[in-house]
């Protein structure tokens, strides 16, 4: 294997015309400060359901424990992006009151005070167009038909979401960017009742634009880059601009001081430890936080098609994982995001577990890569369709067994 160091110095001269930010990753004494904040805050939570010192440790010790379950172990890194901390892509910033309400419904469960009626975060798809032609689109099959959700319709379903209680919720598509000023009405409106973010290709997302966002109160960007190779890229997008467009939408993020996840599909040819770094060092000098890892799935344009990655290559992504996350070598690195780490052991946490997928129809399905229809948000009680959702449990990994 070639020296990680030689990877690192051909690829920061490779992408220096992209090069904007660092990762905002904390440090020292500022990293322990806030690991013990957070830890004190999360006793407080505990101690105010229980009112017993010991109970509440206790219960402290299996949340934590918990935690080194499905993640691996307690999270080494955290950074910073518009005055808070984040240690995780989906769970709100450090401190704020969507983090509380999140690591109030985890003790809830533990206590077994849980709600049937509350979910942590949402996925909404909430446009059909997209100018792309991605080879993995998993709303391929609904793209440029007839657009069906009005903002009053986008205004009442998230209404409906801030009953469950969420406290995420990311916007998709299609390309949501092509509903910018949508999104900055209901950013607006719900943005102190949950964390918004934009899952986007790049495309429209100015710096104007970005900046738009940033001032309606949404958190940050998923941008999805799916090789560090820009031939490459625009190639799997369908598109000679989609590269610059999204390496653009994260810079411009990153000068706002938002939140910044880099989302790959990683391909066949990308599941090396070699070509991950690679990716990895490119995302590191792009200034993104996050780096979300996503498996092929056989849905959308990807249906019937032989995609899936092997179990020496699945097994290959929770190495690089771990190592990117709890290796001193890469403690300047990018956070990385794989939910197949835990997903064959635990179960998802997607349907109704602690998220759902609205598509661009208003129905409620598992989660965007399952495409089981459980209800429609818009004229169906989503309080009746989650806990349908949850007896049913994803069909890939089962119930959550937490």
């Amino acid at each position: 294997m070639e020296a990680l160091e030689n990877i690192e110095a051909r690829n920061e001269n490779k992408i220096s015309d992209n090069f904007f930010l660092k990762p905002s990753i904390e440090r020292s004494y500022k990293l322990k400060w806030t690991k013990f904040k957070n830890a004190l805050n999360i006793y407080k939570i505990i101690y105010t359901k229980t009112g017993s010192v010991w109970q509440s440790f206790q219960v402290f010790k299996k949340l934590l424990g918990l935690h080194k379950k499905v993640w691996g172990k307690l999270p080494e890194k955290w950074v910073s992006a518009g005055k808070k901390k984040y240690f995780m892509l989906y769970a709100p910033g450090f401190p704020s009151n969507q983090l509380n309400r999140m690591y109030e419904m985890e003790v809830n469960k533990l206590l077994q005070f849980n709600n049937p009626h509350e979910l942590r975060f949402a996925f909404f798809a909430i446009t059909k167009k997209c100018p792309l032609s991605c080879e993995h689109c998993f709303e391929w099959d609904k793209l440029h038909s007839k657009e069906l959700l009005s903002l009053k319709d986008l205004r009442f379903a998230v209404l409906k979401l801030k009953e469950m209680n969420i406290v995420q919720l990311h916007l998709s598509g299609g390309e949501p960017m092509l509903r910018v000023n949508d999104i900055v009405k209901l950013a607006e409106e719900f943005s102190n009742d949950m964390e918004f973010y934009v899952l986007t290709s790049g495309f429209n997302a100015t710096r104007g634009n970005v900046k738009l966002l940033k001032d309606a109160g949404v958190t940050g960007l998923v941008v999805s880059i799916d090789h560090y190779d820009k031939n490459i890229h625009n190639s799997f997008r369908g598109s000679s601009k989609s590269f610059d467009d999204a390496v653009n939408a994260v810079r411009y993020a990153r000068e706002f001081d938002m939140f910044v996840t880099v989302s790959v599909c990683v391909s066949r040819a990308l599941a090396s430890f070699n070509e991950l770094y690679n990716y990895a060092c490119f995302v590191k000098n792009l200034g993104a936080s996050f780096i979300q890892l996503l498996e092929p799935k056989n849905v959308g344009r990807y249906a019937n098609k032989n995609v899936k990655l092997s179990d020496e290559q699945i097994e290959l992504l929770c190495d690089f994982y771990y190592r990117m996350n709890f290796e001193s070598a890469f403690s300047k690195f990018p956070i990385v995001v794989y939910h197949g780490y835990y997903q064959k052991q635990i179960g998802c946490f997607s349907a109704g577990n602690r998220s759902v997928y609205i598509d661009t129809n208003g129905d409620v399905l598992l989660c965007p890569f399952c495409h089981h229809k459980s209800g429609n948000l818009l004229t169906e009680n989503i309080e009746n369709i989650v806990p349908m959702m949850r007896q049913t449990g994803c069909p890939s990994y089962g119930i959550s067994k937490i």
